[in-house]
């Protein structure tokens, strides 16, 4: 089974970094699902008519917004209900 190259924005990267280590592990484990299968047709939805940009709920508070670009890699801007500092 291929698994698609994930890429995070630059601000989900300063997000992610910012999570303390419980949800970071809620969010590896859902981002490796994930990489096995974007289009998962049980846990993730189109946002809108082009099939490549999508949401997934992952873990409670936690959503992720994201492009499948091609077939090779997408790219995941999530948001999530705990807030990085400014």
């Amino acid at each position: 089974m291929t698994e698609y190259r994930v890429q995070f924005t630059v601000e989900a990267r300063a997000t992610y970094d910012a999570l303390p280590g419980e949800r970071r592990a809620q969010l590896d484990k859902a981002v490796r699902v994930m990489a096995r299968d974007p289009f998962r047709k049980t846990s993730t939805a189109p946002l809108g008519p082009d099939d490549s940009l999508r949401r997934a709920y992952v873990a409670p508070g936690v959503v992720l917004e994201y492009v499948v670009a091609g077939r090779s890699w997408w790219s995941p801007c999530w948001r999530s209900s705990t807030r990085a500092p400014v």
